[in-house]
């Protein structure tokens, strides 16, 4: 555990060496696989960064260019129904129908969206089983399960907001 943090505001990870070690929650963006820092070709003429930033630090992931690990972890998880769809696979493997019925304002398009990017961001696994009718089953990837602490962080910020501004919760 890292010193001096909450023990569960710290996490394992592995960095690109194939390290594990315990990280701050809050910096565990840093260790996500699938970024990589441009090299001193491909940064030039791109924009400084927002704040200033120095353009040879930017990450590129899919195509896009991002000026810090926030940025990233933001596009990963901040789809209109990503965080719920993480939230509702934290423990359990669901199928289409039953993350339907959980999110029930989002529409099938939408769900479908949200999935379909989640699993190209390889924060979650889609199982096709072979029958009449189809079956597919969602569940998370050991990347989306490294989310655990900060969607339970979110939760409970969610939680201490209602009740510091003394909103009816259900």
């Amino acid at each position: 555990m890292i010193k001096g943090t909450h023990p569960y505001l710290a996490m394992i990870a592995t960095d690109d060496d194939g390290q594990r070690r315990a990280v701050d929650v809050g910096r565990f963006f840093e260790f996500f696989q699938s970024f990589r820092l441009l090299n001193d070709e491909q940064f030039e003429g791109l924009p400084v960064g927002a704040g200033g930033g120095d353009p040879r630090r930017m990450i590129q992931f899919k195509n896009n260019v991002f000026n810090c690990t926030m940025e990233l972890a933001i596009e990963l998880i901040g789809g209109r129904y990503k965080a719920l769809i993480l939230w509702h696979l934290l423990d359990r493997t669901l199928r289409f129908n039953e993350l339907r019925r959980l999110i029930p304002h989002a529409t099938q398009k939408m769900l479908t969206q949200q999935l379909r990017s989640l699993e190209e961001d390889g924060l979650i696994i889609r199982k096709v089983y072979a029958e009449v009718p189809p079956k597919v089953e969602y569940s998370l990837s050991q990347s989306g399960k490294n989310l655990k602490p900060v969607l339970e962080a979110m939760c409970q910020f969610g939680r201490t907001y209602v009740e510091e501004q003394g909103l009816k919760s259900n």
